[in-house]
């Protein structure tokens, strides 16, 4: 084990990340360097270290670097003030809880608006949020899994919204309803929530991540997609068009729908930091938007 005390920074990374990861670490000129100024300009956004000293910071850096993201390119994405504020909080340091608070506390309790219940007030719900993001009595807390590589702001709100669905549902027995309430009735609700907040907080970059995904689709793709949903073209007359049989064609339909949400889901990820819980809804959401996007865009 290395000493953090006295080991080069590169050293400590080194010794967390493996395998290909570690080899193009190893590769990038001056990691030292780029590792210290980016603690320092943590410091300098957040005006504190919070007690929290260079090598503890890239410690925390390392176990959060993304293992599918080259080390250069998650490096430069890194927000390293919010990871900084996030990894005080998880220590429960009192300044940089107040900080994140003032910085970012509004924000969460617009995204929990509207969802209510009969048993759990705003201000309830806001305060299980809080004590799940930064409080457990059987772990690290939740705000550790922010790793920086998006907005902590996003993140927060994502990760908000999230818990105070799950609050809810877990509450749903408690909920003062008439008897003769579907309990399906009570998760579509909760499902038109989800994707209402994913829609609302996120709309910017849903339209961004899907016109990039759009241009990275195979021509052939994009010319079938616009053909089917925009001009009306029936499956077999893309057959006809293409010299092949209506099956065929459906198939390589059906290929470019699946190619375009694939693509806008990883060019939403590299927009905002969205959780693994939140892909399903995401994906959904993409799902009943794409024929009205596709016509938006392809017309």
């Amino acid at each position: 084990m290395v000493d953090d005390a006295e080991a080069p920074l590169r050293s400590i990374l080194l010794e967390v990340i493996a395998g290909p990861q570690a080899s193009a670490a190893a590769a990038i000129a001056q990691l030292d360097s780029q590792l210290q100024a980016l603690f320092d300009a943590a410091v300098v956004d957040n005006g504190d270290d919070f007690g929290v000293d260079v090598a503890a910071f890239v410690l925390y850096l390392a176990e959060r670097l993304p293992d599918d993201v080259p080390c250069e390119q998650a490096l430069s994405r890194v927000c390293g003030g919010d990871l900084l504020l996030a990894m005080a909080c998880a220590m429960g340091h009192a300044k940089a809880l107040g900080q994140l608070e003032r910085r970012h506390g509004p924000a969460v309790a617009r995204t929990l608006e509207g969802m209510r219940s009969r048993t759990i007030s705003p201000d309830d719900l806001l305060q299980i949020v809080r004590q799940k993001l930064f409080v457990s009595a059987s772990g690290p807390p939740l705000v550790t899994r922010y790793a920086g590589q998006g907005r902590l702001s996003a993140w927060l709100r994502v990760t908000a919204k999230r818990l105070g669905l799950n609050a809810l549902r877990d509450g749903r027995e408690r909920l003062d309803v008439e008897p003769d309430d579907d309990a399906s009735e009570v998760a579509d609700e909760l499902a038109d929530v989800e994707l209402a907040v994913l829609k609302r907080d996120y709309h910017a970059q849903f339209r961004e991540a899907f016109a990039a995904a759009t241009a990275r689709l195979p021509e052939r793709g994009r010319t079938l997609l616009r053909l089917s949903v925009v001009e009306g073209v029936s499956v077999r007359r893309l057959g006809v068009l293409y010299g092949t049989h209506a099956t065929t064609a459906a198939r390589w339909l059906a290929a470019a729908r699946r190619a375009l949400i694939e693509l806008t889901i990883e060019e939403l990820g590299r927009r905002v930091e969205i959780s693994s819980d939140d892909l399903a809804a995401a994906i959904k959401f993409i799902r009943s938007q794409l024929d009205l996007s596709i016509t938006r865009l392809l017309e």
